[in-house]
């Protein structure tokens, strides 16, 4: 096989491959959640809730925050969506609505945005608006990010009328003391 050939081959198939694979070790398994924290109580603090029993509806505002396990949600309103007891779907709104949480290797993630929402029926979580999602040494921003929480699939895309592409940094690995 001559040179060209060999260079093409890796332009076209090796080197988006290699960028497939690099995206999903930063970003994909590091995001996994403690398996734990669904196990821990949901502790919940707002300055102001009602609860819309016949509807299902719980609404919080002013100083949100909730808690379970290593997951920390701040926002300044959250409404809470309700079947039988169970969460169907969560949104909020904030300036800007923030979360951490420890991952699988006990490394914090953070996340911030103008609205989040989640669907329990579908498993996606959606970032809306400046949205940004941190981690030891990647960060990715854009305007909308996804994650489904079970097929484990991040997506990020600039909005429609916005003109700041998708952006992913990721730091150099630094060799650790013990090296």
């Amino acid at each position: 096989m001559s040179k060209e050939c060999i260079r093409m081959l890796l332009n076209r198939f090796v080197k988006p491959t290699l960028f497939v694979l690099i995206c999903h070790a930063f970003f994909l398994s590091p995001l996994m959640a403690l398996e734990s924290d669904k196990d821990q109580p949901i502790k919940i603090e707002a300055d102001h809730s009602t609860f819309d029993e016949p509807n299902g509806i719980q609404t919080l505002t002013g100083n949100v925050r909730i808690t379970q396990g290593s997951l920390n949600i701040r926002a300044d309103k959250i409404v809470l969506q309700l079947q039988k007891g169970v969460l169907q779907r969560m949104s909020g709104t904030g300036t800007p609505v923030t979360f951490q949480q420890l991952n699988v290797q006990q490394q914090m993630v953070f996340g911030e945005s103008n609205t989040i929402e989640y669907s329990a029926e579908e498993t996606l979580l959606t970032l809306t608006g400046n949205a940004k999602l941190t981690q030891p040494n990647q960060q990715l921003s854009g305007q909308i990010i996804t994650y489904n929480t079970d097929t484990q699939v991040v997506s990020a895309s600039k909005g429609p009328a916005d003109s700041q592409p998708v952006q992913i940094i990721i730091q150099p690995q630094r060799p650790s003391a013990e090296e």
